[in-house]
């Protein structure tokens, strides 16, 4: 609906990352490829044309442009969307044409990057962790922020990216009423990976295997 959609889109954009990154990270702020991607991909899925496969593509190509984390997250969501779907091998002619052509040159060229290193090591996964709490209650950076201090304080170091705005809780709720067994599954997969290698709930680590490891 349109209003879930807004509501959806405001919390999306007031993300606790978003305005972490808001000075100076232009790569990470321009999150608004993410949902362009998502749209594009959708589309084509509705009525495969070569159309709508070069609209797919060419946001992918922005993407990987703005930020790898970005293209590496949305790669996984295309995957898990074919899986839902299992479209007729026919629809990936158009798609599967022009992302060969196009995109798995850069692919192979970002694994190559992956692969002497040069991306390794930039961020430590143990510190950028989601802490389930934070998904409920945001860090010092909200409007409330003295009354909730004795929960957001045993947080991650990196407080800002630990915490996720309240909204997708509200989020959860209003596709609960969709019933959409694929969105939800995409909001479990990504809210696990989120955790990082080391479960964490309201600063306490719990040593379990995780999938991100």
């Amino acid at each position: 609906s349109r209003a879930s959609s807004l509501l959806a889109g405001f919390a999306f954009t007031f993300s606790g990352f978003h305005w972490a990154h808001s000075q100076g990270h232009m790569n990470l702020i321009s999150i608004e490829v993410i949902p362009l991607f998502v749209l594009a991909w959708l589309l084509y899925w509705e009525h495969p044309s070569w159309r709508r496969a070069v609209a797919v593509v060419a946001v992918a190509l922005i993407v990987i442009g703005t930020e790898y984390y970005f293209a590496i997250y949305l790669f996984f969501f295309a995957l898990i969307h074919v899986a839902f779907c299992r479209p007729r091998p026919a629809r990936f002619i158009p798609l599967g044409i022009l992302s060969v052509a196009l995109l798995l040159p850069v692919g192979v060229l970002l694994l190559y990057h992956f692969k002497t290193g040069e991306f390794v090591g930039a961020h430590d996964p143990e510190t950028h962790v989601l802490d389930l709490m934070a998904l409920f209650v945001p860090g010092w950076h909200w409007r409330f922020a003295e009354y909730t201090e004795p929960i957001w304080r045993a947080y991650s170091e990196n407080i800002h990216e630990s915490c996720v705005h309240i909204g997708l809780a509200v989020w959860a709720a209003i596709i609960l009423r969709g019933r959409s067994w694929f969105w939800w599954s995409v909001l479990v997969i990504f809210t696990v990976l989120a955790m990082g290698p080391v479960l964490s709930v309201a600063g306490r680590r719990f040593d379990l295997p995780m999938p991100y490891e």
